[in-house]
């Protein structure tokens, strides 16, 4: 999972550019599957919402994560899209038992 914080944060076009370029990894081998989704607004307390957009990536295994990380499709969408329109982003690898 990355959550993604926007530079600015209400340009739609930035968030629309991000989720293309994110949703483009689809066909990409080794992975199974990309959710791309946004902050739901709630009121409980402890609950993070500050960011602009998560993406959730279902890869086959390890290897395949390893791959997209040194993938030029990867690298040309952090360099074209990420460096330019995201503030800040964390990544959470985590695997499913």
């Amino acid at each position: 999972m990355v959550i993604f914080w926007l530079k600015q944060q209400e340009n739609r076009a930035d968030r629309a550019a991000l989720r293309h370029a994110s949703e483009s990894f689809r066909t990409m081998p080794g992975i199974l599957n990309v959710e791309v989704g946004h902050s739901l607004p709630v009121r409980r307390a402890g609950i993070e919402q500050a960011f602009d957009l998560s993406v959730v990536f279902t890869f086959a295994n390890r290897a395949a994560l390893e791959r997209f990380s040194k993938d030029p499709q990867h690298a040309a969408a952090v360099r074209t899209v990420l460096k330019p329109l995201v503030k800040r982003f964390v990544v959470f690898d985590s695997v499913a038992n």
